[in-house]
């Protein structure tokens, strides 16, 4: 605390300024690899690298400490000169960073602390206050500690803020009164006991405090008993003044961003992000308007006129106007229907709803966001960490609507679903001839063929030649910065070229109409459309086979080669009318796959065998140092090229989700561009453009490749480097592309 004489007037005040002795600083950043608890320096600040899963971002220029994103991938552990100084004259106090301050005055109460400052390296437990505000709040743990610096955290203000800031008390004369209101709404004994300090703030000399306090706070920091009145029944889109009392059920709220107050999505205590907006005061058990009981006003508030009931000396009244009914003060809200149950993995954004036993759960705002759907451990009402990003907004009723399809992490794997693709749309001249606007499914029999003209296509082929160059160093990009080394406009053209010539079961690659005009804009739609999903899935990871990314029970298990996230790809079998078409499960097949992850001690690539060669698998230990020249004998990391740490662990047989501790069978993870996956797709490739089709005697591309037999020639062909972009494409065609349903 500040040594400055409590007796001295702060104008008069001459700031001392503290130091303290810091540990030096570390290496200056640069863009290499990392692992978790590397120490760097960068524009004075000392940073720590995360742990996995984040280590692999701390050597990425995009992750660079004390960037927009560096917060993802490096912890911010405070300055790093030797002795640090801050003057803060204009507050009349002294600040110690980083350092633990006894801030307790005389008689056991702390005292105030400053103002909250922008950018400012608070730590978890500081405290600050407002300028608008007579609130104390406290900075929450790790990982929300990481954003109380900024500016959507600020208190108050920003949109976030309650995320980061608990709100601990109130500042009266200089000192804190912790505990706001009670729940119960008629007294409330304030804990004034000294506690363990606040972290690393400044704090102002304390005020003696004497005498009554304003709003009943007496001089022993008690709140007088008093009933609480109810405000106002809140209503949706009635406008509201800054620090407005209402009441929604039982429950008292103050508004504190009046632009946002009025919004049903911010409904005190019932709406979405209602804690953005309101400060919950309390309950009240009295009915409003009751006689003999004031509105409620707060020990720091001002009260707010009342409307004037003159009117102008001038002005007649107005006999036809009827006296409004009064308004409901305890409303039985009734519960909103329930919305789509959580799924696994998907993207959440903040404020976005699910269900879950039979209440709606909104997602956290940034910086939890990212994990609303990250794994099961935050599964609504049922994980262990769920509040960590989810917020309970109420009951639900009704069943729950049926999700979307779950988006899948890289590269995608899972089972495919069609998605609809809205036909191009139709010749100036066709659409003039509808009279009238047609609903999608008036729509049904109206059918616009998707005919390729040989034309337009060779436009488009132009198109895309002349933009050769731009599309492999700007587009098919690793991690959005390196050129891939899996994906290249040369085989990515290759495959279009075949899958529009000769297609697969009459079905082609659609490259656009014969209109003169912009008949190749409907084909150039139809490759961006694809080549999105092919960079969701696979591009900017640059890889081919599917990488071992399903983290479970805090391990990486080898077998999930068999299946990621509980699924077992040699079970995706065919429709009943195609299953003639399927792969059979050959048990002796041994594969290991070609590409892997690239980040620091990421698994190897998958592989399979029989349980002759594999008696058991266990897990892929990405913490392990396997590379010690010094140890005798020396040892090496040779799992993969340019591995740098981790290695394969068959100590112990550990199951995959699925519950598989072997690989026998296991070679049909995903391949390609769009992650061809399981016996159905690979037997259909066989079936279409493989052995198979030569040797039952059809058409075929590829006479001599058995896609049953050899699954992993999509990734390993140097002389076919097409297949990785064919059989993606042939799944685009097959199932997007034809998607026709509702006249969609």
């Amino acid at each position: 605390s500040s040594s400055s004489s409590s007796s001295s007037s702060k104008n008069n005040m001459s700031p001392e300024v503290q130091t303290s002795s810091g540990s030096g600083c570390a290496p200056a950043y640069e863009v290499r690899d990392y692992i978790g608890g590397d120490m760097v320096e960068a524009e004075g600040i000392k940073y720590k690298c995360k742990p996995h899963p984040f280590t692999s971002w701390c050597g990425m220029q995009a992750y660079a400490p004390g960037t927009a994103h560096g917060q993802m991938a490096w912890i911010n552990e405070g300055k790093c000169e030797m002795q640090v100084q801050q003057e803060t004259a204009d507050q009349g106090y002294t600040i110690q960073a980083h350092r633990p301050q006894d801030s307790s005055t005389n008689d056991g109460s702390f005292a105030c602390p400053p103002h909250w400052q922008l950018r400012y390296p608070y730590a978890a437990g500081d405290r600050v206050t407002h300028a608008d505000s007579p609130l104390v709040f406290e900075c929450r743990d790790y990982p929300f500690s990481e954003s109380c610096p900024d500016p959507g955290s600020e208190p108050i203000v920003g949109p976030i803020y309650a995320s980061v800031w608990r709100t601990v008390g109130r500042c009266v004369d200089d000192r804190v009164v912790e505990g706001i209101v009670a729940n119960s709404g008629t007294s409330l004994e304030t804990n004034l006991s000294k506690r363990d300090p606040p972290t690393g703030r400044p704090t102002r000399q304390p005020t003696k405090v004497s005498g009554a306090r304003p709003g009943g706070l007496s001089s022993s920091g008690t709140v007088q008993s008093a009933p609480q009145a109810c405000g106002p029944a809140f209503h949706a889109d009635q406008a509201h003044a800054d620090h407005d009392v209402v009441s929604n059920g039982d429950q008292n709220f103050r508004c504190l961003l009046p632009r946002w107050c009025a919004m049903p999505k911010f409904e005190p205590g019932n709406g979405a992000y209602w804690t953005l907006v309101w400060e919950e005061l309390g309950r009240c058990t009295v009915p409003a308007n009751q006689p003999g009981v004031k509105p409620l006003v707060s020990a720091n508030e001002r009260p707010t006129k009342r409307p004037s009931n003159n009117k102008p000396p001038n002005e007649r009244p107005n006999n036809n106007e009827r006296p409004k009914p009064p308004a409901n003060t305890n409303p039985q809200a009734q519960p909103e229907p329930c919305p789509s149950p959580w799924v696994l993995h998907h993207e959440y954004v903040a404020g976005e709803t699910v269900s879950a036993s039979g209440n709606i759960f909104s997602c956290r705002g940034y910086p939890q966001t990212g994990w609303c759907g990250k794994n099961s451990e935050y599964e609504p009402a049922v994980g262990v960490h769920w509040k960590l990003a989810w917020i309970n907004t109420g009951n639900c009723e009704g069943d729950a609507a049926v999700p979307f399809p779950p988006p899948t992490p890289n590269p995608t794997h899972t089972a495919k679903v069609a998605v609809p693709l809205p036909p191009p749309t139709p010749d100036p001249a066709q659409v003039a001839e509808i009279a009238n606007p047609v609903s999608p499914s008036s729509l049904e029999n109206y059918d616009v063929e998707m005919t390729n003209d040989p034309l337009t296509a060779e436009r488009v082929f132009g198109m895309l030649d002349s933009k050769a160059s731009v599309i492999d160093s700007t587009l098919f990009l690793y991690q959005g910065s390196e050129p891939s080394q899996v994906y290249r406009y040369e085989g990515f053209k290759a495959g279009l070229e075949i899958m529009f010539e000769n297609g697969v079961a009459g079905k082609h690659f659609y490259l656009g109409n014969g209109h003169p005009e912009n008949g190749h804009l409907y084909g150039l739609v139809n490759i961006a459309a694809f080549l999105g999903q092919s960079m969701k899935e696979t591009i900017q990871y640059d890889a081919c086979d599917e990488n071992s990314w399903d983290y479970f029970d805090m391990v990486y298990p080898l077998s999930n080669s068999c299946g990621q996230l509980g699924q077992s790809y040699q079970d995706y079998h065919c429709p009943e009318h195609e299953a003639h078409m399927e792969c059979e499960v050959d048990p002796n097949m041994s594969i290991r796959a070609n590409t892997h992850a690239k980040w620091y001690g990421a698994p190897g690539p998958l592989f399979c065998g029989p349980k002759s060669e594999y008696p058991q698998t266990g897990i892929w230990d990405y913490t392990y140092n396997c590379h010690n020249p010094w140890a005798e004998p020396p040892e090496y990391c040779t799992d993969y090229e340019g591995q740098k740490a981790g290695r394969e662990d068959n100590t112990d047989p550990v199951a995959n989700r699925n519950g598989r501790t072997d690989v026998e069978g296991c070679c049909w993870w995903g391949r390609g561009v769009i992650q061809t996956t399981g016996i159905c797709n690979f037997g259909k490739l066989n079936y279409y453009l493989g052995k198979r089709a030569n040797d039952e005697g059809r058409d075929s591309r590829y006479p001599d490749i058995d896609f049953c037999q050899d699954p992993g020639i999509i990734c390993s062909s140097e002389e076919h480097k097409e297949l990785k972009w064919l059989a993606g494409m042939f799944y685009w065609i097959e199932s997007l592309q034809s998607y026709n349903e509702g006249g969609w």
